[in-house]
């Protein structure tokens, strides 16, 4: 009698549905986009940002990307990985809510399906940007 229970426990385990894991909704590639701003650095003097693309990879609840900082300017940032590249890292919560840091600075937002509002501010001044899902 018990090889028989044995047959059929694993029997049963055999013909249960195989679910594939769930992903978290946000995981995919993202961009966001930052405009260009002009900031007053003093009462006398302006400093032009560029605009800014961060490409970032979300993935089970973690956001991460490689930014640095280009030669030329001090203000502009690029997304790549590669000599004096810092990583981009945070969270994701399940409401969308990021909290993420690069370079001491705090980034944080909110995402919606396939698309967000990201804030940062830095030596350019607060500046909120778009985010967009460009891959699941």
């Amino acid at each position: 009698m018990s090889k028989w229970l044995a047959s059929a426990a694993l029997a049963f385990v055999f013909l249960l549905p195989v679910v594939p894991a769930q992903a978290d909704p946000y995981d995919g590639r993202w961009v966001i986009d930052f405009p260009a701003t002009t900031v007053t650095a003093a009462a006398t003097s302006t400093k032009s940002c560029a605009a800014l693309r961060i490409a970032a990879e979300i993935k089970d609840s973690r956001i991460s990307g490689e930014l640095h900082r280009e030669v030329t300017s001090p203000t502009e940032v690029t997304s790549g990985a590669g000599p004096g590249s810092s990583p981009l890292a945070g969270t994701v919560a399940a409401d969308g809510t990021i909290t993420a840091t690069w370079q001491g600075y705090t980034i944080g937002g909110k995402l919606a399906g396939n698309g967000g509002s990201i804030s940062v501010t830095g030596e350019c001044g607060p500046r909120t940007g778009q985010a967009i899902r460009i891959q699941n």
